[in-house]
């Protein structure tokens, strides 16, 4: 009882710390992304908090898998650094023991892997469609911030704008630049408001209490209007429909449904809690160093064959996509080459009869050889 605590504590605070880690440098990476679509205008600056919430929801099912086998590789890297391994062994702990007792951590985070995978991160996708759709259908002045310069969608009007109200209706200090029809045109107003045509379904920008300066540049003769309201037509965006990905389709759907990629999509997501659990047994073998090496010394190897299990993952899937795979072997053979890969150094470690011996609780020792 005292072992499972103990293991259950060094794994679950390794899988939280990793799992933390993780998520910030996937918001990081997204993040930048996120603010450059601000920039463009493509995304509005109110629904960015809202994008990366849900961004971060869509990647639980990846990264929980992941977490959970360097929670594993730490966790006993450290056991092994420290001797306590060791230690264990000699007192009659077995690796059927050692399993046992990661049993209960293992179990927690698969089933968080299986929430994710078959709830969380499918609603996630959905709502991220949704925002993409939103921002999408958003009017022109929902893109620009105050006090920086933003360009209409048709290229023809550069806007500033000194304040401007959350909801993007009020502004203070308009600038607006354009090309018209006799030259250059420039507003400049003390305050404006966004207004739709009720009959056209049209967005127009409402200019109070400014000048319009017309004229061609370079040239001395322009002309000047004051106006006490002034309207400028804001062109449509030009909208490519979205569509929607087969991974925010609810599970329930994917399983009565008979379409090829909804069944790769099915397997994928069986997959996550399945390899998050063949990775925590996998960890464990990949964690054994000696207390020279230090607790770090397996964790780029091991990273490496994730990566390359997960690209195979990839690879199965694109394949039963495509039709070159049946629906009966799908993704499943990844699968079995990990399982072969985990029995070979199980066999490699302790031989044939040492790991039938080890693994029933039969012989104790050599489990840290």
């Amino acid at each position: 009882m005292i072992i499972r605590r103990y293991l259950f504590k060094e794994v679950i605070t390794s899988f939280f710390a990793v799992l933390t880690v993780l998520l910030l440098i996937f918001i990081g990476n997204r993040l930048a992304h996120f603010l450059g679509l601000v920039v463009e205008g493509e995304l509005p600056a109110r629904m960015l908090l809202k994008m990366l919430a849900v961004i971060i929801f869509t990647s639980l099912d990846i990264l929980l898998p992941l977490s959970l086998f360097i929670a594993v590789l730490i966790a006993f890297g450290r056991l092994y650094k420290d001797s306590e391994m060791t230690a264990l062994s000699a007192n009659g702990v077995s690796l059927a023991d050692i399993y046992r007792a990661l049993s209960l951590p293992v179990l927690l985070c698969v089933a968080l892997s299986a929430a994710a995978s078959f709830y969380i991160t499918p609603l996630a996708v959905g709502l991220r469609f949704q925002i993409r759709e939103q921002a999408k259908a958003e009017p022109e002045l929902a893109a620009i911030q105050a006090g920086g310069f933003t360009q209409s969608a048709d290229g023809r009007w550069v806007f500033y704008v000194e304040e401007i109200t959350p909801d993007h209706q009020q502004m203070k200090n308009v600038f607006i630049q354009g090309a018209g029809k006799d030259g250059m045109d420039v507003y400049v107003a003390a305050a404006g408001h966004q207004h739709q045509d009720e009959t056209s379904g049209d967005y127009f920008l409402i200019l109070q209490d400014g000048y319009r300066y017309v004229g061609q540049p370079g040239q001395a003769a322009y002309q000047i209007f004051q106006y006490d309201e002034a309207a400028i037509k804001l062109e449509p965006r030009d909208v490519v429909p979205l569509t929607r990905d087969i991974d925010s389709g609810s599970t329930l759907q994917l399983w009565r449904s008979d379409k090829i990629e909804n069944i790769a999509e099915l397997q994928r997501r069986f997959s996550m809690p399945l390899g998050a659990l063949l990775l925590s047994i996998l960890g464990v073998l990949l964690s054994y160093t000696t207390p020279r090496e230090g607790r770090y010394a397996k964790l780029f190897g091991a990273i490496l064959i994730y990566i390359l299990y997960n690209n195979l993952l990839g690879i199965a899937q694109s394949w039963l996509m495509q039709g070159k795979t049946s629906p009966l072997i799908g993704i499943w053979w990844v699968h079995a080459l990990l399982i072969v890969f985990i029995v070979a150094l199980v066999l490699r470690r302790y031989g044939l009869d040492w790991a039938w011996m080890v693994v029933s609780g039969r012989v104790t020792r050599r489990v840290t050889s």
